[in-house]
């Protein structure tokens, strides 16, 4: 099952941002369709090593949304984080683009597997 993740961006967001605001989203989602086993894939290696514990948030604000991501975390039996080159993944590619360029929708796809 897919499940397919919209959220509001502001241009003043940084890139960062967007993308944990986006997977909090879609945990979110994740847990009402009542996933239990998840595989996130994702285009923003400091978001998937952040989440996989390979490297540790330095500011304030990354602590914080990590943390809040983790915590979601626990509503499932297993959250499996993946990282997809943006050049090979074209829908991250394409969703990179929108909300680089301020559009108003961005989509984050997961799977229950």
């Amino acid at each position: 099952m897919a499940i397919q993740v919209e959220s509001r961006t502001s241009r003043r967001m940084t890139s960062n941002k967007a993308e944990f605001i986006a997977l909090k989203e879609g945990l979110k989602d994740a847990k009402a369709e009542g996933v239990k086993n998840l595989l996130v894939r994702g285009d923003s290696e400091l978001v998937i090593d952040l989440m996989e514990g390979r490297k540790t948030p330095r500011n304030a604000h990354l602590i914080q949304l990590t943390r809040q991501v983790q915590d979601q975390r626990l509503d499932f039996h297993n959250v499996t984080f993946e990282h997809v080159r943006r050049n090979i993944y074209e829908v991250a590619d394409e969703l990179a683009t929108e909300a680089i360029c301020g559009e108003p929708d961005s989509r984050l796809y997961f799977t229950d597997w």
